[in-house]
């Protein structure tokens, strides 16, 4: 199943989320509503969602006092769970735009035997600086097979997300938790058919391999076929697969402000919900890239 998490406020893009989905022949797609409105709206809409709202509060006894910190995080407990239930999930940000359907490139060699897979990251620096990479935790596909070393990796995630939240100004608890995780764990880290080296790259073209505790297989997915930094018009003219892309100044200027992609926020990463200015600059830009499918009257 493919998955993603929003609230009301989210309401437009994960309609445009499941519209790409659908488009791209991706029928078993879910939506995690975090709260009743999005669920009582989509269920309108003949989308299929889950209420599940009443999973936030638990989170109020720790460290993630915004919504958004605590949507980032649920959703990975909600995906333990599902995996836990012997179902394969995809987990995606309602942002992500499926131009084609991924599921054929992440079910072939050699992805396939691989236990968990995520888009590359330019961050945490911490990560970076161990492995040369970061996990994206708005893009993976996490399998079930073995469900009870996967269970047991995600509570590891949870904790170490929680332990290391010291960037209290910034919303992303679980993409830290994930980075550390694996920089931490990986015991052998490889490009396809390669002898094993130390790091890799946020923008290497390759699937790159490492070895977890108990065994785990885990994959970085080339950073062409599932791009995260750089040009749009670039990507795109080079067989992407989906557009979920953030501007990024740490590899250079080409990646600090790119064409096809909003710029980043900054300051706005301390909100505790975002607002009218962040959706109107994600819906400009989709529409200026033809990838807005939400009509006027869907508003």
């Amino acid at each position: 199943v493919v998955l993603a998490a929003a609230d009301y406020d989210f309401r437009e893009i994960v309609l445009n989320w499941a519209r790409h989905l659908e488009r791209a022949g991706v029928r078993q797609h879910l939506v995690l509503s975090m709260d009743s409105e999005l669920h009582v709206e989509l269920q309108r809409r003949g989308i299929a969602s889950v209420d599940h709202s009443s999973h936030l509060d638990a989170w109020n006894v720790t460290c993630l006092q915004r919504h958004i910190q605590r949507v980032r995080m649920e959703r990975h407990v909600a995906t333990a769970a599902l995996i836990a239930a012997g179902l394969d999930v995809l987990l995606t940000d309602a942002t992500v735009v499926v131009l084609r359907d991924p599921l054929p490139v992440l079910r072939a060699p050699p992805l396939a035997d691989l236990d968990i897979i995520a888009q590359r990251e330019a961050g945490p620096a911490a990560a970076v600086r161990k492995v040369g990479v970061g996990v994206n935790s708005g893009f993976m596909l996490v399998r079930s097979r073995r469900r009870e070393p996967i269970a047991r990796l995600y509570a590891d995630v949870v904790r170490r997300g929680l332990v290391e939240f010291y960037n209290r100004w910034n919303n992303v608890a679980d993409a830290l938790g994930w980075s550390f995780v694996v920089a931490d764990a990986a015991v052998e880290l490889r490009p396809t058919s390669e002898q094993p080296r130390p790091r890799t790259s946020p923008i290497a073209n390759e699937t790159t391999l490492a070895t977890l505790g108990e065994g785990l297989r885990f994959g970085f997915l080339p950073h062409d076929r599932f791009p995260r930094l750089g040009s749009w018009a670039h990507h795109r003219s080079h067989g992407a697969l989906l557009y979920h892309l953030v501007a990024d100044g740490t590899l250079g200027a080409w990646y600090e402000t790119p064409d096809g992609v909003v710029p980043f926020r900054g300051h706005r990463q301390r909100l505790d919900r975002y607002d009218a200015t962040d959706f109107d600059a994600h819906r400009k830009m989709m529409r200026q890239l033809g990838l807005w499918l939400v009509g006027n009257s869907e508003r």
